[in-house]
């Protein structure tokens, strides 16, 4: 269990449930306003004046957005962990969805590159596969088992 924290500081922070800090951001340019962990608990998403910054659970940052928009005053995420909508001070709302998502496994890599869709690349033997879907893709996980690829 963690806990996520944002402030006047211009920081966020990482905290584990015994209140030790875990990660400290370098300060950003604006108080931080607003952070919201994904159900999933893998994401959180940190929210400033024009900043939408996605991180991983270490807090280490794997996006970083600058909208228009002022402030981001709220972060809602989807019960699915794949898309985010922030309140901003500008009377909008800004979403946006978590791509380039990236897993490796053996030889092979494999990326969400856009809502529906997915790159497969087998480095060692050169081969590409892009997968297309018909429904937006919610959960990727890649191994081998009994069936194949899973």
């Amino acid at each position: 269990n963690q806990i996520i924290s944002g402030g006047e500081d211009r920081k966020y922070k990482v905290w584990d449930s015994y209140g030790r800090l875990l990660y400290s951001s370098q300060p950003h340019h604006y108080p931080i306003m607003s952070c919201s962990w994904a159900p999933n608990g893998q994401l959180f998403a940190i929210g400033a004046f024009n900043t939408l910054r996605l991180c991983d659970k270490s807090g280490w940052c794997h996006s970083l957005d600058k909208p228009n928009t002022g402030s981001i005053y709220s972060i809602k995420w989807s019960r699915d962990s794949t898309q985010v909508a922030g309140g901003c001070g500008n009377g909008h709302v800004i979403f946006a969805g978590v791509v380039n998502f990236t897993l490796e496994w053996k030889n092979f890599v494999v990326t969400i590159i856009e809502d529906k869709c997915i790159f497969v690349e087998d480095v060692v033997n050169g081969l590409t596969e892009q997968l297309d879907f018909r429904d937006r893709v919610v959960k990727m996980n890649l191994g081998w088992g009994e069936k194949g690829y899973v």
